[in-house]
């Protein structure tokens, strides 16, 4: 799938963060609405090592009207993208995907900025979500043993979650922006972690 991407600004070297401390991380001043699901089947060997200790995925935060083709955040979106660098403040993100959406680039800019990291963003110029998730999944297993931080949108979210080895999440409503969703790599397969992070969506 012809994809647009840019090459990573590699923040200095520092101690990898374990799980359980990232997960800590996640749930302070954030209100964890659901356990954690057991664990999965634990992948094959050489899939094993080559995953991220940390898949963190959320969907783009609110987003304006105009243009509709390609919207930018709202206020209410923007305040949400700094939302998340709090949120994740101790999650030690190395890498960050997102689509070519500006809604998504831009929940993505604050934490980037933050963590001196060039997001990579991959488009969907032929209309395929299969070769989006492919691809979106593909990039995030070249990071085995980091922290990658997803962007994306209700459509590509749970076909995404599912291609790198989680459990179907089901639909997402287009009024919830505040789920965020963790796949944790461990010795007994994956784990998913669904937490919130900033203001409540409208009727929570």
């Amino acid at each position: 799938m012809s994809a647009r991407t840019s090459l990573f600004r590699r923040p200095p070297s520092r101690p990898r963060p374990t799980a359980a401390r990232v997960l800590a991380g996640l749930t302070i001043g954030v209100a964890i609405f659901a356990a954690a699901i057991p664990a999965l089947p634990a992948p094959p060997a050489a899939a094993a090592t080559e995953a991220p200790a940390m898949v963190i995925l959320i969907r783009h935060a609110e987003k304006g009207t105009e243009p509709p083709s390609d919207p930018p955040l709202s206020p209410a979106g923007s305040a949400r993208a700094q939302d998340l660098v709090t949120a994740l403040a101790d999650a030690g993100v190395t890498a960050i995907v997102t689509s070519d959406r500006r809604r998504t680039r831009e929940t993505a800019a604050p934490m980037a900025k933050a963590r001196h990291l060039e997001p990579v963003e991959i488009g969907r110029p032929d209309g395929s979500l299969a070769r989006h998730v492919a691809a979106v999944a593909a990039e995030v297993r070249r990071h085995p043993g980091g922290v990658v931080l997803v962007v994306g949108h209700t459509d590509t979210l749970p076909e995404i979650v599912t291609a790198l080895g989680g459990p179907a999440i089901g639909a997402m409503p287009d009024a919830e922006y505040g789920n965020l969703y963790t796949l944790v790599s461990g010795p007994e397969g994956w784990r998913l972690v669904r937490t919130r992070y900033g203001a409540p969506d409208p009727g929570n």
